[in-house]
């Protein structure tokens, strides 16, 4: 071996590195998961206190309504928190809009349009002297 030869240099990554601020081992955010949990206690509770319900009919509701909204809470919206997503969108029904439509297909027909008025220039009729 040679005097300069280099050896690389190794570093282990830790298996939980890319898992602080989660729940369940990496696979929720914490965020995302105390907003399900409110979700879900928000809902629940009062349809299992005050619900002059039978128990299956209960059982049923919490899985047709809440399971699907808990669902969507855990995983979040484009990467963010569903009250995140909710803020967003209210945000966006309440400011000012300014859309502004530039349809390019519409530039492509008025530049045909200039064209052919270039070919085919329209004809006057030349006046007579006599019969102005």
């Amino acid at each position: 071996m040679t005097k300069n030869s280099q050896k690389p240099t190794v570093f282990y990554i830790p298996v939980n590195y890319n898992a602080a601020g989660t729940v369940l081992g990496g696979m929720f955010k914490t965020r995302n998961a105390i907003e399900a949990v409110i979700i879900a206690a928000a809902i629940c509770v009062p349809l299992y206190k005050f619900a002059n319900i039978p128990v299956m009919q209960k059982i049923i509701i919490t899985v047709i309504v809440v399971l699907p909204l808990v669902i969507i809470a855990l995983i979040g919206i484009n990467d963010g928190s569903l009250f995140q997503y909710f803020g967003d969108v209210f945000y966006y029904l309440t400011s000012k809009k300014n859309i502004m439509f530039f349809s390019v297909f519409e530039h492509e027909q008025e530049e045909l349009l200039k064209k052919q008025q270039k070919k085919y220039k329209p004809v006057k009729a030349k006046k007579n002297k006599k019969g102005k």
